[in-house]
């Protein structure tokens, strides 16, 4: 079978910058500005973006690029659903044509322009496994963005678990601009890590080199696809990432109160992971820890700040930090010995006996 239609008046890109710019002017949405600076790891170009709003947010109330619009509680405490109903401000269309199982909706507190979110309309727990229409949609989305010959293109990424960095509950894979990743000058050396897999020791399928501190999978996906071979391509990718957490010594592996009590066949997933996607590869990151501190000095004393949350943007090349202070110690003189440091708290090391 091949893909369904998505059925959009007008282009996707179009769609999403109209109600975008309308929904910036209203107020329904609000861009957070943002510093860059890019931190190399083993000579791979890592954006590193400070965004002082997130830290002025309540406790609870999320935003940013792994973060939607939380500011809502129900007298009962019950966390909200910001896919559940979303407002007719930020809803960009219902998909595909005649089912309408999944909301195109913009995210509320975006950091990059244009952030948007596909998200299931009934609700389905973001601890499952994806499904292959959740796959298919979302590899329409990818390709209807470029199709136009203006080299338009998008990253697509999903977080999963405990340790995965993230927010909400209900079922949804995010989607960032690439052109708009990369459009300040200080991004002109920067590349999303999924395109530098082929680069750094990821051909057509295989596990990554020793070039990052973290152990990440790609498989390419192949110009005939079709929504089975999509699902394929995950499904090779998960358990691929579930016997790299399985063959790890206890010492590092997640705490097994923190994963998802199920078996292999079951819909809920076994693992923390993020799963990044674009027209042209899949890749999946599992995951140990959502964040990790960090060691500085304050005046010859030594200190711990942080933790520094990551989630799939990681794929992308870029983290978030919403401290001056975390900014300040990750584009430092040590940020890069820092930042390589996180990348092994969060990860699966290569070895065993990595220690970072």
């Amino acid at each position: 079978m091949g893909f369904p239609s998505l059925s959009l008046p007008e282009r996707l890109a179009t769609l999403v910058h109209s109600k975008y710019s309308s929904a910036k002017t209203s107020g329904a949405l609000t861009l957070s500005p943002t510093y860059l600076a890019i931190v190399y790891v083993n000579d791979i170009p890592f954006q590193l973006r400070y965004c002082p709003a997130l830290s002025r947010k309540p406790t609870g109330e999320q935003t940013g690029i792994d973060q939607r619009a939380n500011d809502k509680r129900t007298q009962t405490s019950t966390k909200f659903d910001p896919f559940e109903n979303p407002a007719l401000e930020i809803l960009v269309a219902q998909v595909p044509r005649g089912q309408h199982t999944h909301h195109l909706v913009l995210n509320k507190y975006p950091v990059i322009p244009q952030h948007f979110i596909l998200a299931t309309k009934e609700y389905k727990d973001q601890a499952e496994l994806l499904e292959e229409d959740d796959l298919s949609i979302t590899y329409q989305c990818l390709k209807q963005w470029s199709d136009d010959g203006s080299n338009q293109r998008l990253f697509a990424f999903f977080n999963s678990g405990a340790h995965s960095g993230a927010s909400q509950d209900h079922r949804h894979v995010q989607f960032l601009d690439i052109g708009e990743m990369g459009r300040d000058d200080n991004a002109k050396l920067w590349k999303p890590l999924i395109d530098l897999a082929d680069e750094h020791g990821v051909k057509d399928q295989g596990n990554s080199t020793n070039s990052l501190p973290f152990v990440y999978d790609s498989v390419r996906i192949p110009e005939s696809v079709t929504p089975q071979v999509l699902l394929h391509c995950y499904e090779q990718l998960y358990f691929s990432a579930q016997r790299t957490v399985d063959e790890m010594s206890p010492d590092h592996r997640p705490p097994l109160d923190d994963l998802p009590s199920s078996k292999f066949g079951s819909k809920k997933a076994n693992i923390s992971y993020n799963l990044a996607m674009t027209t042209r590869r899949m890749m999946i990151c599992p995951r140990r820890s959502k964040g990790a501190m960090i060691s500085t000095t304050n005046q010859g004393t030594p200190k711990q700040i942080g933790p520094i949350s990551l989630n799939g943007t990681l794929l992308a090349g870029t983290l978030m930090v919403k401290t001056n202070e975390e900014w300040e110690a990750l584009r430092g003189i040590d940020g890069s010995k820092r930042l390589e440091g996180i990348f092994g708290e969060i990860g699966i090391p290569h070895r065993i006996n990595d220690k970072y």
